[in-house]
């Protein structure tokens, strides 16, 4: 369901799931990622973590770079 198990990471599941995602949808996301990332020991939060800011970043990319 998540794109990953307790033994592998599939990141393009992942990658395909968050860019589906709306930019609220993703915004919610990483929040639940990074709040469980700071709990967790497991490499998974930590990777979906990773993968929601970049997906930010790709979206944003402009706006980041203070252009308009």
């Amino acid at each position: 369901m998540y794109g990953f198990t307790r033994e592998n990471i599939n990141l393009d599941t992942i990658r395909e799931r968050i860019a589906k995602m709306t930019d609220d949808q993703l915004l919610a996301y990483g929040k639940s990622a990074a709040s469980m990332a700071e709990r967790s020991d497991r490499e998974t939060w930590k990777v979906q973590l990773a993968e929601a800011r970049a997906e930010w970043r790709r979206r944003f990319k402009k706006s980041l770079n203070g252009q308009s």
